[in-house]
């Protein structure tokens, strides 16, 4: 008995679905990266300290506040004023669980006032681990 065999079907690879996936993923690529402030744009001239300890970007569950030389504050680089801050801080702790540090990056030329009631809003949220970032010196 001789065995017919079967004609290959041909295989068709779908291109127009990879391009679709390729396109997507390229517009999320550019739609994330877009939108993400972007802190070490913002000039910030550190004091100098020589007990200054290393910050590792281990911290997920922390907070930044920036302040620049003009005053101009910013919350996780997000702009803020000493007004809305209080207000900001309660939406991130209300969205975060546990928060491990409070880093306070602040030009050397800003007033010690500023720092002063920032951290006190801090504190006024209950954050007490509250840290002011130092360039090494």
């Amino acid at each position: 008995m001789i065995k017919r065999k079967k004609p290959l079907e041909d295989i068709v690879i779908g291109i127009t679905p990879m391009i679709d996936m390729v396109f997507i993923l390229l517009l999320f690529l550019v739609l994330t990266t877009t939108f993400v402030v972007n802190e070490s744009k913002i000039e910030v001239h550190l004091p100098k300290g020589k007990t200054g300890t290393a910050v590792t970007n281990s911290n997920v569950n922390s907070i930044v506040v920036l302040i620049d030389k003009t005053g101009s504050m910013y919350l996780n680089g997000l702009p803020v004023t000493l007004q809305t801050l209080p207000v900001e801080l309660s939406k991130i702790l209300a969205s975060t669980k546990e928060i491990k540090g409070v880093f306070i990056r602040a030009d050397q030329v800003v007033p010690y006032g500023k720092i002063v009631r920032t951290m006190d809003l801090l504190r006024q949220q209950g954050l007490t681990n509250i840290n002011l970032l130092v360039e090494k010196s």
